[in-house]
């Protein structure tokens, strides 16, 4: 069979078989060369061929104030709902009343109450009727013992005002201490009098005692001015003695008077400390069963909500969402890349809501990136986003959206890539 082959083999001339079998001498000169030109070309371009990195995330539609949400805080029904979905709220609107054993307009009223008698309390201006903002304290369901509690202070609160004991006994001291002062008063003046008087009665026994002296005057006529002179000193001697007398009750009077009002101010910091507690309990009464706006905005129901309807303690029965606020996007960046990401470079948003094919991008731009991890050693970057994509179109951004993001990091060339790669590929050996 080989010898078959052998023989069909083609026979050609001595001419034919140097065009065939001989290489050219162009190619010998210049194949090099040019090889060498090609790979330098390659090399010039690849380190003038550049485009940038681009890391790749998910991205998530947020706001600066982010919808807030309502739950319910016991499990029951839906006694009354005071605003209607998608209306407009203030900061502390009553939004709906949860079932409770308790009159809800009862206890909102008692703690109107108790706030206005602790104003009345810390003013001063102590008012009886004030002091009692429910005195039967009926339908207040789980406040009933602790507002008992609250009566028994408030029982030994009133018996220190208005025409209690200590009030009156203050009454008596200060009607005592104005008579002491007005005899104090009257003391006084009787002394500088007296005074006057012994200064005249001196006077005139001075003069007896110079004629004494010169043996005019009899000594049994002296004798007689000197007993008078001493007579007008002891009224004076008494009334000095009166005044002293007078200040020790005065001092006394004004040690009662500031023991009482000791007594008083006691009084009123303890009934001051049950009124803080009656409020604080209603409060936390009012936290469970009475839903009100954390804020203004506008209130938005999750889901389907009317009244006797039964909800579940911790489910989130409304949300507060301010429109006005500007929309941003929230990226976890992974730590991997995160040296590749900075403030201000571009991220190209493609929202799953509308699909890029059909819409387009987004464009953003990076504004803030923490500088500590949130979840899983990721990083949060915040975007702002233009809300017009490529094409022109106005797009409806709503918080929640998600959305494919690519941040446009820093350009690199061809080469660079591949140094990289090959500087990452020679560790891992």
């Amino acid at each position: 069979m080989e010898s078959i082959i052998k023989n069909h083999q083609p026979v050609y001339s001595e001419d034919i078989n140097d065009i065939i079998y001989k290489v050219p001498s162009w190619i010998v000169r210049w194949g090099t060369t040019v090889f060498w030109f090609f790979v330098l070309g390659l090399l010039i371009l690849s380190t003038v061929i550049r485009y940038p990195d681009v890391v790749r995330t998910n991205l998530k539609v947020s706001s600066e104030n982010n919808a807030k949400p309502l739950p319910a805080k016991v499990s029951g029904k839906i006694v009354k709902l005071f605003v209607k979905d998608n209306h407009q709220v203030s900061k502390g609107q009553v939004i709906a009343y949860l079932e409770s054993i308790a009159n809800h307009d009862e206890v909102l009223k008692l703690m109107e109450g108790l706030k206005r008698s602790r104003e009345c309390l810390l003013s001063g201006t102590i008012d009886p009727n004030h002091l009692i903002p429910n005195s039967k304290g009926e339908n207040l369901g789980e406040l009933e013992s602790a507002y008992q509690v609250f009566q028994e202070a408030l029982l030994a609160y009133n018996a220190s005002i208005g025409d209690g004991i200590y009030l009156k006994k203050r009454e008596l001291v200060y009607r005592d201490l104005k008579n002491l002062a007005s005899q104090q008063t009257q003391l006084a003046a009787q002394k500088a009098v007296q005074q006057q008087d012994l200064k005249i009665a001196e006077d005139e026994f001075t003069m007896h005692q110079k004629l004494m002296d010169q043996k005019v005057e009899a000594a049994a006529e002296f004798r007689q001015q000197q007993s008078k002179y001493l007579n007008k000193k002891m009224p004076l001697m008494q009334t000095e003695n009166s005044l002293i007398n007078n200040r020790s009750e005065l001092a006394a009077k004004q040690k009662e008077l500031l023991e009482l009002n000791n007594q008083l101010a006691e009084e009123k910091s303890k009934f001051l400390q049950a009124i803080n507690s009656m409020i604080s309990q209603c409060e936390d009464w009012r936290a469970k069963y009475v839903l009100t706006a954390t804020e203004q905005g506008t209130l938005i129901f999750n889901g389907l909500l009317q009244e006797n309807q039964i909800v579940s303690s911790g489910q989130t029965m409304f949300y507060i969402y301010n429109r006005g606020k500007e929309t941003l996007g929230e990226m976890y960046v992974p730590q991997y890349n995160m040296g590749k990401v900075r403030v201000g470079q571009q991220v190209l948003i493609k929202l799953r809501s509308y699909p890029f094919e059909e819409y387009g991008v987004l464009k953003g731009r990076i504004r803030s990136i923490t500088d500590i991890p949130s979840k899983d050693s990721l990083y949060s970057a915040f975007v702002d986003i233009d809300r017009i994509d490529k094409r022109g179109n106005q797009i409806t951004l709503k918080q929640g959206m998600l959305a494919d993001a690519e941040i446009i990091t820093k350009n690199a060339t061809l080469f660079q890539r591949f140094k990289y790669n090959l500087i990452r590929g020679m560790n891992k050996y």
